[in-house]
């Protein structure tokens, strides 16, 4: 017997296997314990005949890749279809997609986890491709083998750019490339939240994020100020493109020939590479700028209402500290010291 939850819906589902045959249904409850009241008494209602069961269906068995393949298409119709999700599911895709549903088991997974973690894939990244198998099951409404869940301690990234990494960075991106990046490295939005704006979003000198766009499926919005106004008003400039019936306004603000920003990997790698700093992530932008408004003094509920962090702990992983930091907090202490020690000798002489 087992309860699970399928993506975007409220209610706890059962499931358990009868005489060989396995059955699911949805509890139409919310509360997990009233739930597993209701499996166990299904449980004994079957067992002593008083509950019969539907008549049994010749089902055809269904691939790993039909499953992956409809779970791809609720990422697209939820607006979740990133391109992280999409890489991850073409990597599960490869693995388990030739094998049907009911064939795919715990060793499978096992074997393939262990595959990875000796070829050197960091543990982060083989949690993503298993749960991906896991909801595509879910989604389904069939149980999925149990899938380990490797611990992710100590694969925290720590990486972010001082002023001068970035601005010798963005020299080397092309003007459009540059003021996207410039953007995320001021205001702390992930990349698809920057490449989903439009003109539409711009509002009395605010720039507001739809809840749509957004990973937490909240709005956020910035004020276009301080350097800001500079990235906008470029954008504003380069807002007009060519097509064959003659020139138009993108609806985008970062576009290149009218078509919104997605994907700049390549170019990226190029500029980090000539920088001086390879290796460097988009996302690092965003963990650089939650690092500096903490720095600069801003209260942690405004940081995190810009970043759009809706934990404390997620967000004190991106509020990185290094030698610099500690440095000026002992300085800090110093003169905290000296202070109290001219107080008191202040009062001792009177």
């Amino acid at each position: 017997m087992s309860l699970f939850k399928k993506p975007a819906s409220r209610f706890w589902q059962g499931a358990f296997t009868y005489r060989g045959t396995r059955h699911q249904f949805s509890t139409r409850v919310e509360d997990k314990h009233e739930a597993e009241g209701i499996l166990k008494a299904k449980w004994v209602q079957l067992a002593r005949g008083e509950v019969g069961l539907p008549p049994e269906k010749k089902v055809e068995p269904k691939t790993v890749a039909e499953l992956l393949d409809a779970l791809e298409k609720w990422y697209r119709s939820e607006g979740k279809a990133s391109q992280q999700n999409l890489s991850a599911l073409a990597v599960a895709r490869r693995a388990f997609g030739s094998k049907t549903a009911h064939a795919l088991t715990k060793e499978a997974i096992d074997r393939y986890i262990e595959k990875r973690i000796h070829q050197g894939a960091k543990p982060a990244t083989v949690n993503r491709i298993s749960e991906k198998v896991r909801r595509a099951f879910t989604l389904a409404e069939l149980v999925p083998p149990k899938i380990q869940h490797l611990s992710e301690k100590g694969n925290v990234r720590k990486g972010f750019f001082e002023q001068a990494e970035f601005e010798a960075v963005a020299s080397h991106l092309p003007p459009d490339l540059s003021d996207f990046a410039r953007f995320g490295f001021l205001s702390s939005w992930r990349k698809s939240e920057i490449a989903s704006l439009r003109w539409a979003d711009v509002e009395n000198n605010v720039i507001h994020l739809r809840a749509e766009d957004s990973k937490n499926r909240e709005p956020r919005s910035i004020p276009v100020t301080g350097e800001l106004i500079q990235v906008i008003e470029r954008r504003r400039r380069a807002r007009a493109f060519e097509t064959p019936e003659g020139e138009q306004l993108s609806e985008w603000i970062f576009h290149r020939d009218g078509r919104r920003i997605l994907e700049f990997r390549k170019a990226w790698k190029s500029a980090c590479k000539r920088a001086g700093c390879p290796n460097k992530l988009f996302h690092d932008l965003r963990r650089t700028c939650v690092r500096d408004l903490v720095r600069a003094g801003v209260p942690q509920s405004v940081a995190m209402d810009i970043s759009g962090h809706k934990t404390i702990t997620v967000f004190k992983r991106y509020n990185i500290t290094d030698q610099r930091d500690k440095v000026a907090a002992f300085q800090h202490l110093a003169e905290h010291h000296e202070k109290a020690r001219k107080k008191v000798v202040t009062m001792a002489g009177r």
